[in-house]
């Protein structure tokens, strides 16, 4: 975890009241310059490991080595957990060949406004559709160490990579819709282009390896932003007829998108200007490619700033 300290507290606590008790709560610091040691230490039961900046991923890792129970529940330090959660996930280790469980995503509402009603609508349409998760946060230690734990490499989609080095183990990724959890989304439109330019821009990597299954969430950022450029063309479709019929197409993806979800939204509001927040997306998008791309063929990290904006 790196510079958790606006969520830690509610997260840690979340956790420290879990209905089924954890015997071993560690937080790795990943090179945090904010005020997060300083509340971590605060909860005396936590074993506290500092580590410089490294990622996500070894930071998982790191953990994973001081782990030695039979279960292990990853934690994101701008999430808080039901009080219920580990208990409803545990229950589907009965079976064997459970490898991974995850709960029900819901968003964190740290405060209110358009963006926190739009992701309560993403998530109530997400879960009102029969739904295969990629990826667990509770896993069998011993499976999770077989498989290496985390990829180092990785910026983005390490969690999805896992998920699928579980499944081709021989094991289930599990969903568990009465283990709730909350996550502090892009509730300003700031963090929402920021996020988005930070997602393609490090996952670029990923979705070029997973080609074959991720190649519609590759391609999604261009055709928004495609979309966007277009609108012009809406004005005098005969100057340019492909970016019009690339408008047309993106109206009747919207279109579709509302009126299938209409029953399901409890924001009416929120859904209806919800392709404005896709073109929104997909221009921070572009630029995360555009910054992406170069970086990965020249096999470079990315600066810092793309890294964690």
């Amino acid at each position: 975890m790196r510079n958790g300290g606006a969520t830690i507290r509610e997260c840690l606590e979340s956790l420290a009241s879990q209905s089924h008790k954890p015997k071993k709560m560690i937080v790795v610091l990943d090179g945090s310059t904010d005020k997060t040691p300083e509340i971590v230490h605060e909860f005396q039961q936590i074993k506290v490991i500092k580590t410089t900046r490294k990622g996500s991923s070894h930071a998982i890792n790191t953990a994973l080595k001081e782990t030695g129970t039979e279960f292990v529940f990853i934690t994101e330090a701008d999430a808080a957990y039901d009080k219920d959660y580990l208990k409803h996930a545990l229950q589907h280790f009965n079976n064997e060949k459970t490898g991974s469980v995850i709960g029900r995503l819901n968003v964190w509402k740290i405060r209110q406004g358009f963006l926190a009603n739009y992701w309560e609508n993403y998530f109530d349409i997400k879960y009102s559709k029969p739904y295969s998760p990629p990826n667990g946060w509770v896993y069998r230690t011993k499976l999770l160490k077989q498989i290496e734990g985390f990829n180092e490499k990785l910026e983005r989609g390490q969690d999805v990579d896992v998920g699928k080095k579980v499944k081709r183990s021989g094991y289930n990724v599990v969903f568990e819709p009465k283990s709730l959890w909350y996550h502090a989304e892009a509730l300003t439109f700031e963090r929402t282009a920021k996020k988005a330019v930070y997602v393609s821009a490090n996952s670029l990597a990923f979705y070029l390896a997973n080609l074959k299954e991720k190649w519609r969430a590759l391609l999604s950022p261009i055709a928004n932003f495609a979309s966007l450029l277009s609108i012009p063309a809406m004005l005098a479709p005969q100057t340019s007829i492909p970016a019009f019929a690339v408008f047309c197409l993106f109206l009747i993806r919207s279109a579709s998108y509302i009126s299938k979800n209409w029953s399901v939204a409890k924001h009416k509001k929120e859904l209806m200007l919800t392709p404005l927040v896709w073109l929104f997306e997909g221009t921070f998008n572009f630029i995360g490619l555009t910054i992406g791309i170069p970086a990965m063929l020249s096999r470079r990290k990315l600066p810092p700033l793309y890294v964690l904006l």
